[in-house]
């Protein structure tokens, strides 16, 4: 009897671990915005670019000062938005592929 309850405890805490992490799993397949921890191990694991590696293809698309960033999840990829300001104050929005670096959008904002 005792060891049919040990192992039912045992089945009962290895499924619990495994319907805890699906849920981690599907929090991390929700779009929405990327914090800094998770867009370091990102990095870390190779699924995204690293931002730097990234500046001089933005320098090259728009001359200016970038004035910020995010890191998105938009329907399974991972997308930087950058706003870049030019030299007569315009601001321009660039949306980059964070995992292979491709631009996909460059328009000035209103």
């Amino acid at each position: 009897m005792k060891r049919l309850f040990i192992q039912i405890l045992i089945v009962a805490i290895l499924g619990g671990g495994a319907t805890g992490a699906i849920a981690r799993g599907d929090d991390e397949r929700r779009d929405g915005d990327i914090g800094h921890r998770e867009a370091r191990a990102l990095v870390r694991e190779g699924v995204i670019l690293p931002l730097a590696q990234l500046m001089e293809r933005i320098r090259e698309a728009r001359e200016g000062r970038v004035i910020e960033v995010e890191l998105e999840r938009k329907h399974g990829r991972y997308i930087y938005e950058v706003e870049l300001l030019d030299e007569r104050g315009q601001v321009w929005e660039m949306k980059i592929d964070a995992a292979s670096g491709e631009m996909m959008k460059l328009e000035q904002e209103d």
